[in-house]
C-alpha cells in the first residue's frame, strides 16, 4: 500500500505536469487545495486505525487484570506467582520490592508483570504481553502523606515493538524522583519478560 508520502510526491508531480501544459492559475490553486484535503483526510484514517488499536489494547488489559484477580486462575489455564526481596543501601535495609507476575501453565507465555517498591517512593510498573510482545507498560508513583497519592503516571501502547501511543500526567512533587520517572520502560520490560521465561519456563 502506498504511503501518505508517496501519494502526496505523485500529486505534487502531476501538478508540475499541469503547469507544463499551461494549466491557468485558479486551476492550479484548485488543484493544490485537491492534495492539501487529500493528504490531511489520508492522515486521519491512519489516525483512526492507531486509535482502534490503542482502544482494542485497552480491552485486552482489562481482561487480562480480570484474570489476574481470579482466586483460581489456574482453572482457566493460567498461572499467578510471587517474588519479594528487600531494598539495602549501604548494607542496611529501607525498604523492598515485590514481582507479580500472570502467564500460562508452561510458563513459557507471559500476559502481565508487575514489580513494586517503596523506596525511596512507591514505584509500580506494570507490563502487558501479548504472544510475548509487549503491548502496554504504565509507570506510576504514589506519594503524598498516606503514601498512596498518584503524583505521577505514564502510559505507554505498543504494536510491533514500536510505541504507537502514550500519555503522561504528573505534579511537581514527582520532579524529586528523576531517576523513577525517567525510566525507559520498554527494555525494563523485556528484562523482566526474559528473566521470568529464563527461571521457570520447562
Amino acid at each position: 500500500m502506498p504511503t501518505n508520502q508517496n501519494k502526496l510526491a505523485k500529486l505534487l508531480i502531476n501538478q508540475l505536469l499541469y503547469l507544463k501544459a499551461g494549466i491557468t492559475m485558479k486551476h492550479l490553486i484548485n488543484l493544490t487545495a485537491t492534495i492539501i484535503i487529500s493528504f490531511c483526510c489520508s492522515s486521519t484514517v491512519f489516525a483512526q486505525a492507531d486509535s482502534s488499536v490503542i482502544k482494542n489494547i485497552k480491552s485486552y488489559v482489562l481482561y487480562i487484570d480480570s484474570v489476574n484477580k481470579l482466586d483460581y486462575a489456574q482453572d482457566q489455564g493460567f498461572i499467578s506467582g510471587i517474588t519479594d526481596g528487600i531494598i539495602k543501601v549501604d548494607g542496611e535495609t529501607v525498604g523492598g520490592y515485590g514481582i507479580y507476575t500472570l502467564a500460562n501453565t508452561k510458563a513459557d507465555t507471559v500476559y502481565r508483570i508487575e514489580y513494586h517498591e517503596n523506596y525511596p517512593i512507591n514505584t509500580y510498573k506494570t507490563y502487558y504481553f501479548k504472544h510475548n510482545q509487549l503491548v502496554y507498560a504504565r509507570l506510576e508513583l504514589q506519594g503524598g502523606k498516606s503514601y498512596m497519592e498518584r503524583i505521577y503516571l505514564r502510559e505507554e501502547y505498543y504494536r510491533n515493538e514500536k510505541m504507537i501511543g502514550s500519555a503522561t500526567s504528573k505534579d511537581k512533587r514527582a520532579g524529586k524522583y528523576p531517576g523513577k520517572t525517567n525510566i525507559i520502560l520498554y527494555p525494563d520490560a523485556l528484562n523482566f519478560l526474559t528473566e521470568y521465561v529464563k527461571e521457570n519456563g520447562r
